[in-house]
């Protein structure tokens, strides 16, 4: 996350730059909320337009609450980045939370009241958004993701406390672009005989008479 916003700040043309920088926010805030279990770095582009360098619009977006059970989102799932210093679902805590805030480079409070208010806008959305489908596209799961996501969202968003935000102290986050070739990559999620896999970190190393990558 910490390279995404790092990014956005060396590449993005000055006018857009605080624009985007806050889009990336609402970003990493829709896809913690919706268990957007594939939205890592590689989702997340930029675009050329004349002279300007712009964020791209958000794409490959997925909910992870179409693709599995509650309890195997909550208790065996992981966001693609880090929020603070996890990506288990399970593990994000309050002070995971604040110090998510301090890497998007945003008020602890800012992001708190910005995060409830998300959550309290998505599962009307989420109604809209299935209301808009064939009927053949609305399998049981697809019809509940707005409670779903309802049940999640809001007991995710509650575990950031005024404490937390006093609290903890100020986080300086890592960065993965210095990593060697040994480090670890994200291999993105796909559907495989027709069941979809979670997207890893796996570690990347040389082969014998290879080039390192």
């Amino acid at each position: 996350m910490a390279d995404m916003v790092a990014v956005v700040d060396s590449h993005i043309s000055p006018q857009w730059r605080d624009r985007d920088r806050a889009t990336l926010a609402q970003l990493v805030m829709f896809n913690l909320l919706t268990a957007g279990v594939d939205a890592h770095a590689k989702n997340h582009g930029l675009v050329l337009s004349g002279n300007l360098v712009r964020l791209a619009p958000a794409y490959d977006l997925i909910s992870a609450h179409d693709l599995w059970s509650a309890d195997r989102v909550r208790f065996k799932s992981s966001a693609a980045v880090r929020h603070g210093k996890v990506r288990p679902y399970r593990r994000i805590s309050g002070r995971n939370l604040t110090r998510t805030a301090d890497t998007l480079g945003l008020d602890r409070r800012e992001f708190h009241d910005q995060l409830m208010d998300m959550q309290s806008k998505l599962p009307t959305v989420f109604d809209q958004a299935i209301s808009e489908l064939p009927e053949e596209l609305l399998t049981d799961r697809v019809k509940r993701m707005p409670e779903r996501e309802e049940e999640f969202g809001i007991e995710l968003s509650s575990r950031i406390t005024m404490a937390d935000m006093i609290d903890t102290p100020t986080f300086h986050p890592p960065s993965n672009r210095d990593h060697n070739a040994h480090s670890r990559v994200w291999v993105p999620g796909r559907f495989k005989d027709g069941r979809w896999q979670s997207g890893s970190y796996r570690v990347r190393g040389f082969q014998k008479n290879r080039n390192p990558l």
